[in-house]
Order: C-alpha cells, then sequence, then structure tokens
C-alpha cells in the first residue's frame, strides 16, 4: 500500500524573451524551420505555440526520427503548448530528402493533430514540411482538417 503520493511540478522556462511579429502566412513559419532544421539528417518535428494573435510564443522539439520518418504522438506534441496556455500551435517538420511532398503518414498525422487540437481547444493553423528550397503547407494547399 502507497503510504504517500508524491507531488508534481510542472513549469516551463522560456530561453528567450525575444517574440516575433504575427504570423500571418506560412512563408515566415518555412524561413525560421529552414534555419533551424535546414541541415537536420534525420527528420525532426517541431511545435511552435502562439498566442491569442498569432504571435509566436516558443517552439519545442517533439520528435526526433530517422532519414524518412518520425514519430509523432499528440499527447507529447501538444505538452507544451497546454502548460503554456497557447491559443494556437504550427507544426513543422523536415523532409531530408529534399522532396516537401506529404507522404500519406504526413496526412494522417496531419488529421490526427487537428483532431486533437480541436478536442483540446488549440486552434492548428498548419502543418508545415520544409526542405532546403522549397516547403509545403498544408493550410495553404485548403489539406489542413480535412482527411486525404
Amino acid at each position: 500500500m502507497t503510504k504517500y503520493v508524491y507531488p508534481f511540478r510542472i513549469s516551463v522556462v522560456r530561453e528567450r524573451t525575444d517574440r516575433y511579429e504575427k504570423v500571418d502566412s506560412s512563408r515566415p513559419i518555412y524561413e525560421i524551420g529552414k534555419t533551424l532544421l535546414g541541415d537536420a539528417a534525420t527528420e525532426r518535428f517541431l511545435t511552435f505555440m502562439l498566442d491569442t494573435k498569432n504571435r509566436i510564443l516558443g517552439f519545442v522539439e517533439t520528435s526526433v526520427g530517422s532519414l524518412n520518418s518520425s514519430v509523432v504522438h499528440p499527447r507529447d506534441t501538444f505538452r507544451a503548448a497546454v502548460v503554456q496556455g497557447a491559443a494556437a500551435v504550427i507544426f513543422l517538420h523536415n523532409h531530408p530528402s529534399g522532396d516537401p511532398t506529404p507522404s500519406r503518414e504526413d496526412y494522417d498525422t496531419t488529421q490526427r493533430l487537428f483532431n486533437a487540437g480541436a478536442l483540446l481547444g488549440i486552434r492548428v493553423l498548419d502543418h508545415i514540411i520544409v526542405c532546403d528550397d522549397d516547403y509545403y503547407s498544408f493550410a495553404d494547399e485548403g489539406r489542413l482538417g480535412n482527411s486525404n
């Protein structure tokens, strides 16, 4: 029998205090993502957290994968956004192959994350796939929240 239940404390530590201006298109996120992930040899998945005015509060790397895949779970992806009190998120990951075309798994992951965000009350504004010279935006292509 347990004699004592240990409490947990969750805190958010922002490494910098700079704020970006309002994000109103996919291009600024692509530019940031290209800088952060441009030379990554494996797939990496980032979650950008935004306030109610769509200004970036910060980002967290939620998954590091292999050359062509990354395991992304909604609980891990939204954890920091919930703790931070983010109003919205933008997801971003890279394709080291250089081809930003979404895979079947990318479509499925985007739909699953969109649904999880709706359940949590956190708007999913976009999911962007970054390569060196190009990118794919689910929102720009009208594929956000739509299966297939």
